[in-house]
């Protein structure tokens, strides 16, 4: 995953995703208690992510994707958080997307 995935990073998250042999995509997420001390804030942050996940599952290819928080991330507000992981999902949904055949 790590070693054959493609990753993208911005200042609140980096997102791995990988083809799977899946027929639809998996979300896998890691908070640490270094980036988010709470477990609260953890907790916030995993539920705002999933939720984000599964609105936006049926755009994505079949892929797993890992979604790691970066240092920061548990100062900032539900919208900010939503609207980082929804540019993560458009740019996965558009790499991603096989151009129509002729």
């Amino acid at each position: 995953m790590f070693r054959n995935g493609r990753s993208g990073r911005d200042a609140l998250f980096t997102v791995i995703a990988a083809a799977s042999g899946q027929p639809g995509p998996r979300l896998g997420l890691a908070v640490s208690k270094k980036n988010a001390r709470l477990a609260t804030q953890r907790n916030r942050i995993k539920r705002l992510v999933r939720q984000a996940f599964r609105t936006q599952a049926h755009r994505l290819p079949a892929v797993d994707v890992v979604v790691i928080a970066r240092p920061g991330i548990a100062g900032r507000s539900n919208g900010e958080i939503t609207r980082s992981i929804n540019e993560h999902w458009n740019r996965l949904a558009r790499r991603c997307v096989k151009p129509p055949t002729s």
